[in-house]
């Protein structure tokens, strides 16, 4: 009996429709086995050709043992048959009667009318040789019934004293798109790996392409001598524009005649535990399996167990070595879970490639056409959201009272450049000058006379010179459909030598910032020992102890709509001079800011030129400085609440004693929030604004009424556990979900 759940994903016009028994639903390898065909199917939904949505079609057999060890995938292509792929396992121990399930399974299938391959372990040995055997004999006869074919022809299980056909295909009886079939020893289980290969029009993805250079052909002597040698000019240039154009160009022709790029194939990554013995010895132990079946020779089949056992040992010591090592060095949280992630097989960066994107009514295809609809639409972001906000009279700059300090550049040693040069991570990408760190660290003290004389004259000048103002953007998927251009953050990579001049403005510029104690207590990011940690611990000990008060918190929390995208400029550096950066220094931030440039890459295909009308690069060391500043007098627009911010995600917190009272602290400072923010040309996301009351069981039983927050008309939604900042908080703070959900992760 079989019975149909519609597919859940309606956008594809295939299928993929997926087998499993009842039995295997309750049992706990049916969420492994979810995984898998859900695997499966994000591989096939990658072609052009083929797209595939899931549902499920739950086969009942009498035998328990057969359903729980059933599992099939159909596969739809436009404008031809759909191919119906299932495996199935027969234990070894089971009886013959088992057979007779499979014959109802197979009835199943052949009631689809469709292209049936069914592989998988059966335990039945199909070697001619054993014309004896009664399973073997039953399960041909089925075969032969439904005009099925068993395509595998050698043995593939082999011993020192046995050799079987027991992993098997079946598809139908003289296939003529069934085009290869063969069996591979692989070393690794005692059972050979086997494969056909069918013939289908599927367009073949493109391999990822990446470039590297060849560094085991640089001569490093040689390298920083010519570097040496036709740098000495650079010193007699006096604009930076044209110094680090001319020493771009000189580094750039030199680095490619000693370490040329080449382009290669990515074919898998490659496993950091992996070493060289390991590799030789794997190839050994390769080596031994095909001649211990080929000789039939007890001694090969000795030394290959010896062999594999060594491998095997080798591998497991070596990656605990690795993750031991690796978690032992860890310097923060972070470092911590990349090494789980990899130890746990979890990808931890989500794929970029984009085969199609919406643009209005029309769907998007080609990579070079999706690069630059992306593009325009992250420059076009911020114009687009101001251009609906209503005028005001408010003045953004009004609330700031100004700074009596003044910040002040000073120019920089030769020792702290070396020190920054030192301090950039070699793993950061290369912008679009494709000048990886690595090169410059390489380059040692040939380039230092040269770039310290344009750094020099940047933070003398003022002027940031234009080709540090071209970043390619990384549009990071981050939740939604992928075709929606607003599902996508962009992340600006910046060319390598501008990830060192910035970090050398970042420290002076934070410095002052720090002492001068600018930044407000309410923000915690990007700020010194301060981090999500710090905001949440400070807002939950703030409404526990009103709790303990008798009073109840109300709360709100805020979301800006693609806030680094829409900070305006020219309220930007008004703010800057309110808060003592004056003079050159805020000439050089006006020139990083003004007519910078940008290529979306997808695909590793570019988009032309875009220039940046508003916002501030994230992905840069400045960018998340710049914004902190620009909406750091946010909370003195606030009578009735406390403000905690993490960057761009702000709750506003209030108490009370009754829901008449929290209700009118709440929408007054909301209002001068709404103010504040038309002032300063930011929007609120309507999606993300929610209110929670947050009190004892007791007294939240005693709010009846209810609580009415609004914005411009709008309702904002009142929740009983809300999700900020990673953690999971219930009106109560009683912890139960948030632990739940920590247990069901580890």
């Amino acid at each position: 009996m079989t019975h149909y759940v519609k597919p859940t994903l309606a956008s594809n016009p295939a299928e993929v429709i997926l087998h499993i028994s009842t039995n295997d639903l309750k049992n706990k390898s049916s969420s492994t086995l979810l995984k898998t065909v859900d695997n499966l199917g994000e591989m096939i939904t990658e072609s052009k050709d083929v797209k595939l949505t899931l549902s499920e079609i739950i086969t009942r057999c009498d035998d328990e043992t057969l359903a729980d060890k059933a599992v099939c995938i159909e596969v739809r292509k436009p404008n031809a048959k759909p191919i119906l792929i299932s495996t199935w396992y027969r234990p070894p121990n089971s009886n013959s009667e088992i057979l007779d399930s499979f014959e109802i399974f197979l009835q199943n299938i052949d009631k689809e009318n469709k292209e049936i391959i069914i592989t998988g372990d059966f335990n039945i040995d199909l070697m001619p040789s054993e014309t004896d055997n009664s399973k073997a004999k039953r399960l041909k006869e089925l075969l032969n019934t439904y005009q099925l074919s068993q395509v595998i022809k050698k043995p593939t299980r082999t011993t020192e004293s046995t050799k079987t056909l027991l992993d098997l295909i079946i598809c139908k009886t003289d296939d003529p798109k069934t085009a290869t079939t063969d069996v591979v020893e692989l070393g690794i289980s005692d059972h050979n790996l086997v494969y056909t290969c069918r013939k289908v029009g599927i367009c073949k993805q493109k391999p990822k392409i990446i470039e590297t250079r060849q560094y085991h052909k640089l001569n490093n002597a040689k390298f920083q001598n010519d570097l040496k040698q036709a740098l000495l000019h650079i010193n007699e240039h006096s604009d930076p524009n044209t110094a680090l154009q001319e020493w771009n160009r000189i580094f750039l022709l030199i680095a490619d005649i000693n370490a040329p790029i080449r382009s290669r194939k990515v074919r898998s990554d490659r496993q950091p535990w992996m070493t060289d013995e390991i590799k030789k010895l794997s190839f050994h132990r390769d080596y031994l399996k095909k001649k211990a079946v080929m000789l039939n020779s007890s001694a090969f089949h000795s030394s290959y167990k010896k062999c594999k056992n060594k491998v095997t040992k080798l591998i497991s010591n070596a990656k605990t070595h690795y993750f031991r090592t690796n978690l032992e060095n860890s310097k923060n949280c972070k470092e911590n879970w990349i090494h789980i992630n990899k130890l746990l097989n979890h990808k931890t960066v989500k794929t970029q490639t984009i085969n199609n994107i919406k643009f209005g009514d029309q769907n998007i295809t080609g990579d070079i056409n999706i690069a630059n609809t992306i593009n325009n639409y992250f420059v076009e972001i911020g114009p687009k959201l101001a251009s609906v906000i209503s005028p005001t009279d408010i003045d953004p700059i009004q609330p700031i009272q100004p700074c009596r300090s003044e910040f002040n550049l000073r120019t920089i040693t030769t020792t702290e450049l070396i020190q920054k040069i030192g301090k950039t991570n070699l793993n950061k990408a290369p912008g679009l000058d494709k000048m990886p760190i690595k090169l410059i660290k390489l380059a040692g003290d040939a380039i230092h006379d040269s770039l310290l004389h344009i750094f020099n004259l940047v933070l003398g000048t003022g002027i940031f010179p234009d080709d540090l103002k071209l970043a390619k953007i990384i549009p990071i998927h981050k939740e939604g459909d992928k075709a929606e251009c607003g599902n996508y953050r962009p992340i600006s990579v910046i060319p390598t030598v501008a990830k060192i001049l910035e970090k050398i403005i970042y420290n002076q510029l934070s410095s002052y910032i720090n002492d001068k104690d600018i930044i407000c207590k309410q923000q915690f990011g990007f700020r010194p020992n301060h981090s999500t940690e710090t905001a949440l611990l400070k807002c939950t000990d703030q409404w526990l102890l009103n709790m303990d008060k008798g009073m109840a918190n109300g709360v709100l929390f805020l979301d800006l709509k693609k806030a680094f995208d829409t900070v305006d400029h020219s309220i930007l550096l008004q703010k800057l001079y309110q808060y003592g950066i004056k003079g050159t220094p805020l000439k050089l931030l006006a020139s990083y800011l003004n007519n910078r440039k940008q290529v979306c890459v997808i695909n590793n295909n570019k988009s032309g030129q875009e220039t940046v009308q508003c916002g501030v690069p994230q992905g840069s060391n400045l960018g998340p400085l710049l914004f902190s500043l620009y909406i750091n007098d946010l909370p003195m627009c606030l009578e009735y609440t406390q403000a905690s911010m993490f960057a761009d995600d702000t709750n506003l917190s209030c108490t009370g004693r009754t829901p008449a009272e929290i209700e009118h602290k709440l929408n007054a400072d909301l209002s001068s929030v709404n103010d504040w923010l038309e002032a300063n040309r930011l929007t609120l996301n309507t999606d993300k604004k929610e209110f929670m009351l947050i009190a004892s069981k007791r007294k939240l039983n005693q709010f009846r009424t209810d609580i009415r927050i609004h914005i411009n008309g709008s309702i904002i939604k009142q929740v009983k556990q809300k999700n900020p900042l990673g953690i999971t908080i219930d009106n109560e703070l009683r912890w139960t979900e948030h632990i739940n959900e920590c247990n069901s992760s580890a």
